[in-house]
């Protein structure tokens, strides 16, 4: 049967009398710890920083040759001149939030990196200002690093007397950037900039030239007051080029920019912008890249001066870009257009958009444009041209997709609808109008509503192809117009027109119309729509059916 429970005895302690003397017999696990940890090598605390016992700038003199961590407690760091960190190895930066605040007391640079490997910033709070200066001015500069890190930091620059802030600015040779979670608020928010040079005796700058590998910005927040990022001009890229889950946001009216990347890529290279915020009351991106992707991210226009969603522009590389993609993006209250292209590029590919609420057209080429080929696919297009009805000044023509001096050409499966539906002293208001394509293909898209549904003084039409062209290809298209038709001055399904009328000006005017017959790569094409518009078969295109046997 049971005895019970069991009982052990352990010695805990020897006490002798008198006096009372304890002699402790435990034995702890796991042991108590003592000191401060290994995770810190130096720390640092505002007391003896601004003090000037203990300062940040000699706790990384003291660690940035062999290795370390540096650990700020909360509180206000005032600097009297900028940090500097020249040829740091494995060096981490850590505060404790926005709490701890690195304060720059004189205008200029709260932290300088340069010709350093494998940095990282944590936790920090940045805030300097600029003062009138010949070339702008970054509160974090980066000149000649690798592997660098930038996480949970927040940058702020206060510009002052006409200066130009920047939040983040890189030069020379920057591989392997990655930042992460932080908040940029400059005048530029991330930006390639000019840097003085310090081996010179006199005043010199260093040329705004950046060459970047695997730069990737994540999960942040940048707003700047002329651009949000702007890589410009010398601005090299390479590998991936990564913008994701970012909101970015340009506040100047009429001249801010969200996204400037006007440099150039290597071969081979990607330039990704997909799944950001992004507010302009300026243009939203300036690209002229190679590789351009720009996928998933949400447009939106505010104010009465904002300008183009994505504007296809000139870049470092006089060839144009080989390639670029705009798929899967929501774009909405800009006073322009929702993608405009002014100069040469590859394949141009526009697909699964959804675009509405736009002052201008939703895909224009203008000025130099061209294209070898180009395709527009299954988008939505709705409540275009709003800014006429708005501006009685402008009695002009309007195209809501302008597409010129393309080799081929591929528009389907896209829906069109309420197309400069107000009022307004246009001319010409059409959906789509071509001019110099070489091989052209519409079909399958749904147009409603071109033009103002009651009498008009405009001439409305779905589709306007003009010669020169090779090959044309309009069928299972369907056009339906509300309102009453009496009274209009004219309306038209397809109109394949012959001749160019130079008197006639549009918003976007094409330039290279007169000579389009010189550009396409095989040289003058001929102009046969009369052959050419015995394509035009589709038993479901009423308005086509209808202009074969006018033909006849």
């Amino acid at each position: 049967p049971p005895h019970g429970p069991h009982h052990h005895y352990a010695r805990l302690a020897v006490v002798t009398f008198p006096g009372g003397a304890v002699s402790d017999c435990r034995r702890l696990w796991p042991p108590e710890g003592e000191g401060g940890g290994c995770d810190c090598t130096v720390c640092v605390t505002p007391e003896g920083h601004n003090g000037g016992t203990a300062t940040l700038q000699q706790a990384i003199d003291r660690v940035k040759d062999r290795g370390g961590t540096v650990c700020l407690s909360a509180g206000q760091y005032k600097l009297e001149k900028p940090l500097q960190v020249q040829k740091g190895q494995s060096l981490r930066i850590r505060g404790q939030g926005w709490l701890t605040q690195l304060l720059g007391q004189e205008p200029g640079p709260v932290l300088e990196l340069e010709a350093c490997n494998g940095i990282t910033l944590e936790n920090l709070f940045l805030i300097g200002s600029v003062a009138k200066s010949d070339y702008p001015t970054a509160m974090l500069q980066v000149r000649d690093v690798a592997d660098l890190r930038v996480e949970h930091c927040t940058v702020v620059g206060v510009e002052k007397d006409s200066g130009e802030s920047v939040g983040i600015g890189l030069n020379g040779t920057v591989l392997g950037c990655a930042i992460r979670e932080c908040a940029l608020v400059a005048g530029q928010a991330l930006a390639r900039v000019s840097l003085p040079d310090r081996n010179v005796m006199v005043a010199a700058v260093v040329l705004p030239t950046v060459f970047t590998a695997g730069l990737r910005l994540e999960q942040s927040v940048l707003v700047g007051r002329r651009r949000a990022m702007g890589f410009e001009d010398l601005s090299y890229h390479q590998g991936h080029t990564i913008l994701r889950d970012n909101i970015l946001v340009a506040t100047n009216p009429g001249g801010g920019v969200a996204v400037m990347a006007t440099g150039g890529v290597l071969p081979d290279s990607v330039f990704r912008i997909e799944g950001n915020l992004i507010d302009s009351f300026g243009d939203g991106v300036r690209a002229g890249v190679d590789g351009l992707q720009i996928s998933g991210n949400r447009f939106s226009g505010k104010g009465p001066e904002s300008g183009d969603a994505i504007l296809l522009m000139e870049g470092l590389d006089p060839r144009g870009p080989r390639q670029v993609s705009i798929r899967q993006n929501r774009i909405e209250g800009f006073r322009g257009n929702a993608v405009r292209q002014t100069y040469r590029l590859g394949l141009l590919e526009v697909c699964d958009n959804l675009v509405e609420a736009m002052g201008e057209g939703a895909l224009v080429m203008a000025d130099a444009a061209r294209a070898e080929r180009l395709v527009c696919r299954d988008n939505q297009f709705s409540r275009l041209g709003l800014i006429f009805a708005e501006r009685q000044d402008l009695a002009i023509g309007f195209a809501a997709l302008q597409l010129m001096a393309v080799d081929q050409a591929d528009v389907s499966g896209n829906q069109i609808n309420d197309v400069a539906v107000k009022p307004s002293q246009l001319g010409v208001i059409e959906a789509i109008r071509v001019l110099g394509v070489r091989d052209l293909q519409i079909k399958a898209n749904r147009f409603t509503d071109i033009g103002p549904p009651e009498a008009a003084r405009a001439d409305c039409c779905c589709v306007q192809a003009m010669t020169p062209f090779d090959r044309v290809l309009i069928e299972d298209n369907r056009m339906v117009q509300g309102g009453e038709m009496q009274g209009r001055r004219s309306w038209s399904g397809v109109l394949i027109d012959e001749t160019f009328n130079p008197k006639l000006r549009y918003r976007h005017p094409a330039f290279l119309v007169q000579n389009i017959g010189k550009i396409f790569s095989g040289g003058k094409v001929s102009a046969r729509s009369e052959d050419h518009t015995s394509e035009l078969q589709s038993p479901c295109n009423l308005v086509c059916r209808l202009l074969l046997e006018k033909k006849k």
